[in-house]
């Protein structure tokens, strides 16, 4: 049995490697479900208060991911209450440009294109643009994305078919989007 000094000093360590290893991950979530940086900043620096302050507590009934993308959905819905968010603004598209090594007008092509994206994911409901973040974004399983979002696994599969259909009909709406879009399957909803 660890000391008390020791087991502190554990959970410090563990809660710098849980940091270091999704801090991005859980902003780039908090940033894409609200649309506002100062908002996204602030409350993904919640977020990791409250694993902080529960991972002494976690039991491990499912991965530490997933405990903390629920820390940070249930974070953003209490936000939601609290404060209903403004639309964002262009320099408030959160979507990351491409690494270097592109030509500037590649990254302005990739620019325009995710805010593109950016704006028909601000049109679509919560819930479909929350099951496309964590899906198609951060790559949860069905059942990971359904212990997020506190929702059966076939709710997720339901909402994730109909989320990428919303989706594909705005982007296929606007005739200067540069991705092909391809069609959805029409009997299966996959995983």
């Amino acid at each position: 049995m660890l000391e008390p000094e020791d087991r502190s000093r554990a959970l410090e360590d563990s809660f710098h490697d849980l940091y270091d290893r999704y801090f991005q991950d859980v902003y780039n979530f908090v940033a894409y479900s609200i649309s506002r940086s100062q908002d996204a900043e602030d409350l993904t620096q919640e977020v990791f208060v409250k694993a902080y302050r529960g991972l002494a507590n976690f039991r491990g009934d499912s991965e530490l991911r997933t405990w903390l993308f629920a820390i940070a959905r249930n974070t953003i819905r209490n936000w939601i209450v609290r404060k209903k968010p403004l639309p964002s603004t262009e320099d408030e598209l959160l979507w990351q440009l491409p690494e270097s090594g592109s030509t500037p007008e590649d990254a302005l092509e990739e620019k325009e294109a995710m805010q593109k994206l950016q704006q028909a994911l601000d049109q679509i409901k919560d819930s479909y643009r929350t099951v496309i973040v964590l899906r198609g974004l951060h790559g949860f399983s069905v059942k990971e994305t359904a212990d997020i979002m506190g929702c059966s696994e076939t709710s997720v599969k339901v909402t994730h078919f109909r989320a990428l259909r919303k989706l594909r009909t705005l982007l296929a709406a606007d005739p200067t989007f540069p991705i092909t879009l391809h069609p959805l399957p029409s009997k299966e909803v996959g995983t």
